[in-house]
């Protein structure tokens, strides 16, 4: 089963500097898509809105457990807990201090890799050692969709390659004019 997680990259060479996988896939994935700004209808037909950049932000929560890492195939758990994960999503978050350069991609399967800048990480420790290392975590995770007009290099060629993915899957939906009832007002 293909798991999804967070890579970061350095955007100049594309060189991997750090994976952080998912321990579980979270169950639920929440997208919004919203208009950055409101341009009025133009007179041109055909052009309305076409000023309207879309900003797309997706919400997604993760759970972290250091008992159930032996299940899940990770390493066994170590005298830290799960504080190791939560270090490397962190610096996945801010990574100022790895690279001079840094582009984080969001993994979701082979048709979502999305240059992402994460805006929000809401931690929520629930239990933890003798020692007080955290075992058990959620963490609610809030990231930006970078668009073509944010990136250069490997961040826009990643970019165009979701788009093109993305147009070839609206191009399987089909509709039809009759079933809406308005054929002969829209030809």
């Amino acid at each position: 089963m293909l798991r999804g997680g967070f890579v970061l990259l350095d955007a100049d060479s594309g060189d991997v500097a750090r994976v952080f996988e998912f321990q579980f896939n979270p169950t639920a994935l929440r997208r919004t898509l919203a208009a950055s700004n409101t341009a009025l209808p133009s007179d041109a037909p055909g052009q309305e809105g076409a000023d309207t950049q879309w900003k797309e932000a997706i919400r997604l929560e993760l759970e972290l457990d250091s008992a159930d890492a032996a299940a899940t195939e990770e390493p066994s758990p170590s005298e830290h807990g799960i504080a190791p994960q939560l270090a490397a999503l962190e610096s996945i978050a801010s990574p100022d201090t790895i690279l001079s350069t840094p582009l984080t991609v969001f993994v979701w399967g082979r048709m979502r890799i999305q240059p992402v800048q994460i805006v929000e990480l809401d931690i929520l420790e629930e239990a933890f050692d003798a020692s007080l290392n955290p075992v058990r975590a959620t963490v609610a995770v809030t990231m930006n969709i970078l668009r073509e007009t944010d990136l250069g290099g490997q961040g826009r060629r990643l970019y165009q390659a979701y788009e093109r993915k993305k147009e070839r899957l609206a191009s399987l939906s089909h509709g039809s004019l009759s079933v809406l009832g308005a054929p002969d007002v829209l030809r």
